[in-house]
């Protein structure tokens, strides 16, 4: 079993990499932050992480309208934690509070792919359709949890494993389902 010491100097190897990696590239990088291997990162500049964040490995995080943007578009509070391959795909902007934390596949995005007319094939159809995601502080999303566009999450909500949150909800919801419904309350 390894040593509080030798998991101390562990982790420190590994923030460093971060900082060394990813300071330099990241809209803003916080303090003490780890980012395990990822699958995509396009447009880091548009990614701003907050203090103590860890995502764990197989993140994607993806600016879909780089050419617009004016400001980072994705952005995460401090002390978040996501587990194995979170996406995160924004052409508006995803704002994820202070103290979320994510299970593995997490996706989270606050656009939709348009159809164009019936002679135009759906993939030569460039045009989204774009509204703000905000998840409030202290959110708890679970395993495969999908949040979509123009959703907005209070603070303290948790989301059942294998939802699709499709609409807003406010502070201490606890919702599941397919799409997502409100169960109850975090305070009952």
């Amino acid at each position: 079993m390894p040593s509080k010491l030798t998991s101390k100097i562990r982790r420190g190897v590994v923030v460093g990499g971060t900082t060394l990696r990813w300071r330099s590239r990241l809209g803003r990088l916080g303090a003490r932050v780890v980012l395990e291997r990822p699958r995509e990162c396009r447009t880091p500049e548009s990614i701003v992480l907050g203090d103590r964040t860890v995502l764990s490995g197989g993140w994607w995080l993806t600016d879909l309208e780089p050419e617009s943007a004016t400001e980072p578009r994705i952005r995460l509070g401090a002390d978040c934690r996501f587990l194995y391959d979170l996406q995160i795909n924004s052409a508006a902007s995803v704002t994820i509070g202070d103290g979320v934390l994510g299970a593995s596949r997490v996706f989270i995005t606050d656009c939709d792919h348009r159809v164009g007319d019936a002679t135009t094939p759906t993939t030569k159809v460039t045009e989204l359709s774009a509204e703000p995601v905000v998840i409030g502080d202290n959110c708890w999303l679970g395993q495969n949890a999908v949040v979509l566009k123009g959703v907005t999450l209070g603070e303290r909500c948790i989301v059942a494993a294998n939802s699709v949150v499709t609409k807003s909800f406010p502070d201490g919801s606890i919702i599941g389902g397919v799409p997502g419904k409100l169960l109850g309350h975090v305070d009952e």
